[in-house]
């Protein structure tokens, strides 16, 4: 590992390979209890659909989920429409910003979640049976299946440390180490109501509202700042009929006809 560590340094010392890439090594979405997972054997084992994005109802997505060598960049759109009550949803990213040297990336919470709003910054748990190949001490995997995500950042971070230890054993406040992301929503919907929940991973920072922030900084492997932004909006809106009057539609119009017809009577008489 610590060849081919040397040998990717030297590569890009010469300009041979980008000095800024990215994987999304792993997700989980969930769904009011269903959690959704890529199909490869990185995925986390507390998950009920392993069908990816892609067999979650009514959700579109141009998130890059290519690995290796994607981005992970890019929006996750979920439209909820299951009728009246109380739901949720939440989505658990773990990008890898310079594999290189990922285990020396940290996090950062900005502003304040909006109501229902709920988040957490954490190295991938015990559950994870991915690339880490040891298993982790944090919670953020199963938190994101649960509904139960911590509102903490458990990967504070700084500058270059190389301290790879955030949640195995924490010697400071300010250790590094891989880090994952999870945002997450409770809402209410009504008769009529429909919920459209939207995940957004990008290069630039939000104008406004509440985000997270991913860290890659500068070391020997890395010359340049790496950031992503990772923020989520989730909105009510009425449900659209497609032109199709409601049943109360239907009898005001036939009301409307009848009392026309009367009176297109009484005048003709």
């Amino acid at each position: 590992m610590k060849r081919l560590l040397i040998l990717f340094v030297g590569l890009v010392a010469f300009g041979l390979v980008p000095a800024m890439f990215a994987d999304l090594a792993d997700y989980s979405l969930n769904v009011n209890g269903t959690t959704y997972c890529p199909t490869t054997a990185g995925s986390p084992a507390l998950c009920s659909s392993f069908g990816g994005l892609a067999a979650v109802p009514s959700l579109s997505s141009s998130l890059d989920t290519t690995f290796p060598g994607g981005t992970g960049l890019g929006t996750v759109t979920l439209t909820y429409n299951p009728g009246p009550g109380s739901f949720f949803t939440s989505l658990w990213l773990f990008e890898n910003l310079f594999p290189a040297t990922a285990q020396n990336e940290f996090g950062v919470a900005v502003g304040s979640p909006q109501a229902g709003e709920s988040w957490q910054i954490d190295v991938p748990d015990a559950t994870y049976v991915g690339e880490l190949g040891v298993a982790g001490a944090g919670t953020i995997v199963a938190n994101n299946a649960a509904n139960t995500l911590s509102n903490t950042n458990f990967v504070p971070g700084g500058t270059d440390n190389f301290d790879a230890q955030c949640g195995l054993l924490v010697t400071d406040a300010t250790c590094n180490d891989y880090t994952s992301m999870a945002l997450g929503f409770n809402f209410v919907l009504g008769a009529g109501e429909k919920e459209i929940v939207t995940f957004r991973v990008s290069t630039t920072a939000p104008a406004s509202g509440f985000y997270l922030r991913q860290v890659a900084p500068v070391d020997a492997a890395n010359d340049a700042e790496i950031d992503y932004f990772y923020s989520a909006t989730a909105v009510t809106v009425p449900i659209e009929t497609n032109g199709v009057p409601e049943p109360s539609t239907w009898v005001l119009v036939v009301t409307m006809g009848i009392l026309m017809l009367l009176f297109r009577r009484r005048l003709a008489a």
